[in-house]
C-alpha cells in the first residue's frame, strides 16, 4: 500500500517538473523586442528639421560715377532743375532736359566718344545767365563746338562761322573743305575758343586762331529745334 502510494507521488512530481521545464523553454526561446526608452523617443520628436537657407537678394547697385558726373553744374541756361538721357552708340549723345512753361524740354546736347561729355556751363556774355558749351566730336574725326544760350525767352543754338575770305586773307588757312580738316575747342581755362587747320599754302603746316565770345561777328545762332 505504502508502495503504490510512493509511485503515484513520484509520478505528480516527475510530470510536474517535465511542464514547468517546458514552460521555461518556451519563455527563453523568444526574443524580446527592442522598445525605445523614453529618453531616446524623446530627443527624436525635439530633432529639429533643417531649416532651408534664404535665398540671396540682389543688392541694389549703386549709382554710376557716369551718372553722378552727369549732373556737375548748378543750373543750365538758368534752369536748376535738369535731368540728363545718354543714347548708347558711337557717338554718344547726351541730352539735357529741363521743365518750361509745364512741359519737359531739350534745351541742349551734346555728342561724342568720350565717357562723359565735354561740356561746360558758364557766362559768357556776362548777362548772368550762363550759356551751354559743348565740345562735339564727329565719327569722321572732325570737332566743332555748340553754344546754346537763353535770348529773347528762346533757347538759341550757335557755332562758330569764319567764312573762306577771311581764313585766306588773315590767316593763310585753307577753307573749311571737307569736316575733319577743322577742329574746334573751347578752352574753359582760358575762357576762349581755339580754331586749329591747315594751311591753304601747306598741308602739313597748321595754323591756330583764337577768339573770345567778345567777338560776335563770328558766332551765329539760330533757333533751337530739339
Amino acid at each position: 500500500m505504502r508502495k503504490k502510494i510512493f509511485v503515484i507521488l513520484f509520478s505528480i512530481i516527475w510530470i510536474t517538473g517535465i511542464l514547468c521545464g517546458c514552460g521555461k523553454g518556451t519563455t527563453a526561446g523568444v526574443e524580446a523586442e527592442p522598445t525605445a526608452t523614453p529618453q531616446a523617443t524623446a530627443l527624436l520628436e525635439e530633432t529639429p528639421s533643417p531649416t532651408p537657407m534664404p535665398e540671396p537678394t540682389a543688392t541694389p547697385e549703386p549709382e554710376t560715377e557716369q551718372q553722378t558726373d552727369l549732373h556737375p553744374f548748378s543750373d543750365i541756361l538758368g534752369y536748376e532743375d535738369y535731368h540728363v538721357t545718354v543714347e548708347e552708340g558711337m557717338p554718344h549723345i547726351w541730352r539735357f532736359y529741363a521743365e518750361i512753361d509745364g512741359e519737359t524740354q531739350c534745351i541742349a546736347e551734346a555728342f561724342g566718344f568720350r565717357d562723359l561729355p565735354d561740356a561746360y556751363s558758364t557766362d559768357l556774355d556776362g548777362d548772368g545767365i550762363t550759356e551751354f558749351i559743348a565740345n562735339c566730336e564727329y565719327g569722321d574725326g572732325a570737332e566743332r563746338v555748340f553754344i546754346y544760350r537763353t535770348h529773347d525767352g528762346a533757347i538759341e543754338e550757335g557755332y562758330i562761322h569764319i567764312d573762306g575770305y577771311y581764313l585766306e586773307t588773315k590767316y593763310s588757312m585753307d577753307t573749311m573743305g571737307p569736316v575733319g580738316n577743322i577742329a574746334e575747342k573751347y578752352d574753359s581755362q582760358e575762357n576762349i575758343f581755339i580754331i586749329t587747320g591747315p594751311s591753304i599754302h601747306n598741308e602739313e603746316e597748321t595754323v591756330t586762331i583764337t577768339l573770345s565770345f567778345d567777338d560776335q561777328e563770328f558766332f551765329k545762332f539760330t533757333p533751337y529745334n530739339s
